[in-house]
């Protein structure tokens, strides 16, 4: 009888060890970007993620008991997802603007009922490169044709795809200096496709063109499906401003610029100033209901432990900025200790 009894008990041991990994750990599906330098990008040589967010969500799914497996994801798919909940990712790798619009469709639309957020992780400043350079380009100038019409800004678009730098109408002989009188200014301005400063450049541009009076330039956007695509035309001079988050855009100049011949043609400047872009991770507990809870402990675990700011150093050179630094300590919550057993219900054990 004993040795049926070990002969089972290995038996048993042994088709434990047999069993598929991901029986015994359940694999999270991560939606993850490969343009977002410093936070998430994929090397072009090895294939690998790399990234400051990549290093905290990986961790964090890790820690919460989970395997994981990465699949691309592009804006469209971003979009597509967070707007109609027809992706199906348990985890969001991306640089993720929390907003009150995104939450409250969290909230009211069932399709994205099982989404959410989670803690703030990093907040950004949302800004634009601009060039030093005043000549005409592709991307800027002086049209002849005053109207501002979208077929104005679509004719434009097409010529800055072709590189084409718009001609100015001035007479070849003149006794007077020529006048502005008649011309516009343009400036073609791009962003990546479902950001948030695009949907408000959208916006904005939209309110101006309906009250184009005075001399206003005309601005025409252009969207693009990945930063490096807008660094291109931005670098080619086909954009006279690239916007988005700075960080972001410094990092995707700066590695074009390192490319044989892809340095920008013109000089870069940055704006001082730009939007808050506070950013989290969007989590769905459609696979596994409770992910987003082990998920967001987690996360707070991390920041408790100095994970993060490990994690931070790592990856950027330069410090936390005043706001940023503040995030981290309030992340960094109290451990907390469980309540102490009554004394009756001590001595009762020990009896």
């Amino acid at each position: 009888m004993e040795v049926a009894t070990r002969i089972g008990f290995l038996a048993f041991a042994l088709a434990a060890m047999l069993v598929p990994e991901r029986t015994l750990c359940q694999e999270i599906t991560i939606g993850a970007r490969e343009d977002a330098r410093p936070f998430v990008w994929r090397d072009g040589d090895t294939g690998e993620y790399l990234g400051f967010l990549w290093d905290i969500c990986t961790k964090a799914t890790q820690r919460a008991g989970y395997s994981f497996h990465a699949i691309p994801l592009r804006a469209e798919d971003k979009a597509e997802f967070l707007n109609h909940g027809t992706r199906n990712y348990d985890l969001l790798c991306d640089p993720t603007t929390i907003t009150l619009y995104r939450m409250k469709n969290f909230v009211e639309k069932g399709e994205l009922s099982h989404l959410s957020f989670s803690p703030i992780v990093f907040v950004a400043n949302g800004a634009y490169a601009s060039h030093s350079s005043a000549e005409a380009r592709p991307g800027w100038g002086e049209t002849s044709d005053s109207q501002q019409t979208p077929q104005r800004c679509a004719d434009l678009l097409k010529q800055a795809e072709e590189e084409i730098v718009e001609k100015r109408a001035d007479p070849w002989i003149t006794m007077v200096p020529p006048t502005n009188k008649g011309r516009l200014r343009f400036e073609i301005w791009g962003y990546v496709k479902g950001s948030t400063i695009g949907a408000v450049l959208e916006h904005e541009n939209s309110l101006k063109q309906a009250d184009s009076v005075g001399d206003r330039p005309l601005v025409c956007l252009k969207d693009f499906a990945s930063h490096e695509d807008a660094a291109d035309w931005f670098c080619t001079d086909r954009l006279a401003r690239y916007f988005g988050d700075a960080d972001i855009i410094k990092a995707t100049i700066k590695s074009r610029s390192e490319r044989p011949g892809g340095s920008c043609t013109s000089g870069v400047n940055f704006s001082a100033d730009g939007t808050y872009e506070p950013y989290a991770y969007v989590t769905s507990s459609r696979n596994v209901s409770e992910f987003p809870k082990k998920f967001e402990y987690a996360l707070y675990e991390m920041f408790t432990d100095g994970t993060v700011e490990r994690l931070f150093t790592g990856h950027f050179s330069s410090g936390k900025s005043e706001y940023l630094r503040t995030l981290f300590q309030i992340n960094s919550i109290p451990r907390g200790t469980p309540p102490s057993q009554p004394k009756e219900a001590g001595l009762k054990l020990r009896q």
